[in-house]
């Protein structure tokens, strides 16, 4: 138990942020979170901006200047951001190439402990921090990835700390490989963790057997079971009804501050076959910053054995 104390203090506590910005309002209020996760942590903060190719398009001759150009007006408008860092170590980064690799290989080769990027949520935007590239980015990324959407700063804001963290679960592995790092977080901030299991609106009571809302609640407890103690108690929830509408429904009603998800990597969803939505959906919609890890820190599925066994306590799989 005292091992996995001390992996869960490394899990909160990231050394290297990085932030990525297109210069809009959404990356804005993800920059903001990045200060203040930053300044508490006494870490590390890269600014990044990422040049695409179509940004430095044009005649051959010419191309050479047209990216000389861009590169300094976007170092310029990082500058922009220098009255927001005193007190905080930090970096100005411009890559080039396509926004999803340019960041998973900034991430790798840095040593990123936490992403952050910001999302414009379901309005549609000219250049992708939310949809298929950042979908890209949070399934494929090594480190865990907080999503800021735009339409959260009407609800939460960074300043005003973090009171309630906000897991839900399928009982899958790839789901509670991500229950350390939340439990954690809540213990760093003196948060209650909330613990949210949505199950079918059809399940049905077997003969002599306890009431499905019942089996849920204890799969809960016994996943929370295996992760170290919290200091502020938690909740457990348990809903019927379609995922992604659940648990927005949950983070909203119980005023959530941060939402946790354990999610599916890039491999594994192109091995399954599987179209990334319903995490893109609480993401986009989540009327507060979302962190999202995919088995995090290998092996540490096979650490919660008991995923296997809770598994069978659902028979639907929503977080991907």
């Amino acid at each position: 138990m005292h091992k996995h104390k001390e992996e869960t203090k490394e899990f909160v506590l990231p050394q290297r942020i990085a932030v990525a910005t297109d210069f809009s309002i959404a990356s804005g209020l993800a920059i903001g979170w990045a200060i203040t996760w930053a300044k508490s942590c006494h870490a590390q903060l890269y600014i990044a901006h990422v040049i695409e190719p179509a940004e430095v398009q044009g005649p051959t001759e010419l191309r050479s200047v047209v990216r000389k150009e861009v590169r300094d007006e976007a170092e310029r408008q990082l500058g922009c951001y220098v009255d927001r860092l005193h007190h905080v170590a930090h970096e100005f980064v411009c890559l080039e190439g396509e926004v999803g690799e340019s960041l998973s290989d900034f991430v790798a080769k840095k040593g990123i402990d936490l992403l952050v990027v910001g999302s414009r949520g379901r309005r549609g935007v000219r250049r992708v921090m939310l949809g298929s590239v950042a979908e890209t980015i949070f399934h494929a990324v090594t480190c865990p990835v907080m999503t800021v959407g735009i339409d959260s700063a009407n609800y939460t804001r960074p300043a005003d700390g973090v009171h309630r963290v906000l897991f839900p679960t399928d009982f899958s592995p790839d789901s509670l490989s991500a229950l350390p790092y939340a439990a954690s977080l809540a213990n760093a901030h003196a948060a209650q963790l909330l613990l949210l299991h949505v199950a079918e609106p059809s399940e049905e009571q077997g003969p002599d057997e306890p009431s499905p809302e019942q089996r849920h609640f204890d799969a809960l407890e016994l996943a929370l079971a295996e992760v170290p103690g919290l200091k502020v108690p938690p909740k457990f929830v348990c809903m019927k009804g379609y995922p992604t509408e659940a648990i927005l429904a949950a983070a909203r009603d119980n005023i959530v501050d941060l939402l946790v998800l354990g999610i599916r990597d890039q491999k594994r969803l192109e091995l399954d076959g599987a179209k990334p939505s319903l995490s893109y959906e609480i993401v986009a919609r989540a009327q507060c910053p979302v962190v999202t890890l995919h088995n995090f820190r290998k092996g540490l599925s096979e650490k919660l054995p008991l995923g296997n066994r809770l598994r069978l306590v659902s028979n639907r799989a929503y977080v991907n």
